[in-house]
């Protein structure tokens, strides 16, 4: 078998920065062993499997780490919609995927800036003590809420870019109603280049850090809303050696949180399973 195959940087600039998606076109699902095996052999955060419906512009989709299936992934989706505008429906100007989290979209974006504009459904966090919450003390916890992900802010900045990735894992491996999955995010000074600085870590799928996460914007954009109510936020996914920039606004009229970023092809090949 013979299967048409992308590796896309999304959330990027340039290339090999942001966070590396697979993306593989198919025509109907593989069985899940397989396409879990795929994604295992590929060693991303994520790797997407599309099939397309039949009606124009619109794909089914589902997203694999290499040990498990997951309800949801931006950088990934955002990768299909590169793949699906620049090469399988180029005349297109937006796609809709259709998932386990329900419709997505991914569309060319207006901005000159920035390649795509991509909308989820937004998240919310209820605040819980931070008493108890460890991970490096050079953090200064200020507050930490609780969602699918827990989601931890603190002071120091360097101190966030400086958290050994085995501190962030074992601190996920405890952390909120889905645990293993932890957000550290800081406010950065004003005249930054980004208004929040965050990492994410995710062993409870397969992740020790991942480089560009989507789902974590759609509660970080909620959580700072009160402090950016019209403005578009300005974020870095600070993974070390690599980098994801990304802007982002909650809709609060549709309760969604609409991403702009670039995606870059930087791989196109086949991939030889049987």
């Amino acid at each position: 078998m013979r299967l048409r195959y992308f590796q896309v940087d999304a959330f990027a600039d340039r290339p090999l920065t942001g966070g590396p998606a697979g993306v593989i076109p198919l025509d109907d699902f593989l069985p899940d062993s397989l396409m879990q095996a795929i994604a295992g052999e590929q060693n991303l955060a994520e790797t997407a499997f599309i099939v397309p419906t039949g009606s124009a512009g619109e794909y089914r989709l589902r997203w694999f780490t290499p040990t498990t299936e997951v309800p949801i992934c931006g950088h990934a989706t955002l990768a299909a919609g590169a793949v699906v505008l620049g090469h399988l429906a180029p005349e297109h100007q937006a796609v809709r995927f259709l998932t386990a989290s329900g419709t997505l979209s991914v569309a060319r974006n207006p901005d000159r800036g920035h390649s795509f504009e991509m909308s989820l459904p937004a998240s919310h966090a209820t605040a819980i003590p931070a008493a108890g919450f460890a991970a490096d003390p050079g953090l200064e916890v200020l507050a930490v809420h609780e969602s699918d992900y827990a989601l931890v802010l603190v002071r120091n900045v360097e101190a966030l870019r400086a958290l050994p990735r085995e501190t962030g894992v074992r601190a996920a491996e405890r952390a909120g109603r889905r645990p293993g999955h932890l957000i550290v995010a800081a406010r950065m000074e004003a005249g930054s280049n980004a208004d929040v600085i965050y990492r994410f870590f995710a062993p409870g799928s397969g992740i020790a850090e991942d480089p560009a996460t989507g789902s974590a914007v759609c509660l970080l954009a909620t959580v700072f809303a009160q402090e950016f109510p019209e403005a578009w936020i300005r974020l870095e996914q600070a993974f070390p050696g690599r980098g994801a920039n990304i802007i982002a606004k909650w809709d609060r009229a549709g309760d969604r949180v609409v991403m702009r970023g670039g995606a870059l092809i930087v791989l196109e090949g086949r991939l030889l399973v049987g």
